[in-house]
């Protein structure tokens, strides 16, 4: 799931207030700030459109689960 919040609640999740485990999406100026904190990193990246946005947050995950099925199965 992806959160669309505003610019003052994913900077309380940057500045670690909020340690909810989720995706999230706002708008500030002309561009669109993801941050994807499910493995409590706080991964953050700007996008000119809100579809690059969403894309770079369902990928990444998609690539993580990759990454992980491959070293599950190497280390059986």
């Amino acid at each position: 799931m992806i959160i669309i919040s505003s610019l003052e609640k994913l900077n309380l999740v940057i500045e670690h207030k909020d340690l909810r485990r989720e995706k999230f999406l706002a708008f500030s100026d002309d561009k669109w700030i993801a941050i994807d904190n499910t493995t409590g990193d706080i991964w953050t990246e700007e996008f000119d459109t809100f579809i690059s946005a969403v894309k770079w947050l369902t990928l990444k995950q998609d690539k993580i689960n990759l990454a992980f099925r491959r070293e599950l199965r190497l280390n059986i």
